[in-house]
């Protein structure tokens, strides 16, 4: 039992972090060269995400209380994620780039509190069993740098 709810943890913090991955070191190349932003306004892009970010943070807080909540909120989380990517990859069809600005910014708001959701879903899981949490955690750093080593490669 304990084996695999340690593999269900390296599996969750391994996704979030390969997706933190390309979205840290890939998003301002992408904007740049999918949409032809200049730096001047990926910049603004960027700031603006981290100032809602700050604010959503706190919201989660305030109102989610509840560890099952927390897991409602993290499949919800998920289920938004992939409609967006999904609609940004239908919509660089037609060039829309505004419409894509909107949709990445909202997907980096959305996708910010993922890490402490997880982490407050690890810390009730850690009170019903006893594990070894930088073990786990060290999963999600090594699959943030194998993803940005690999699309790196991919990319040259």
């Amino acid at each position: 039992m304990n084996l695999s709810k340690n593999f269900i943890l390296i599996l969750i913090y391994s996704s979030v972090f390969l997706i933190i991955g390309q979205v840290t070191v890939y998003l301002p190349s992408w904007l740049n060269k999918e949409l032809s932003l200049d730096a001047r306004i990926i910049s603004l892009i960027l700031g603006i995400t981290a100032l809602i970010k700050s604010f959503t943070n706190i919201a989660l807080i305030k109102y989610i209380k509840e560890p099952k909540h927390l897991k409602n909120y993290l499949y919800l989380l998920c289920i938004f994620l992939i409609i967006s990517y999904f609609l940004i990859i239908l919509f660089l069809n037609y060039n829309a780039t505004t419409l894509i600005i909107i949709l990445v910014v909202i997907s980096l708001v959305v996708f910010s509190p993922s890490i402490p959701v997880i982490e407050n879903i690890n810390n009730n899981i850690n009170k019903e069993f006893n594990f070894n949490y930088g073990k786990i955690r060290l999963f999600g750093s090594i699959s943030f740098l194998i993803s940005v080593f690999l699309v790196g490669f991919l990319i040259n």
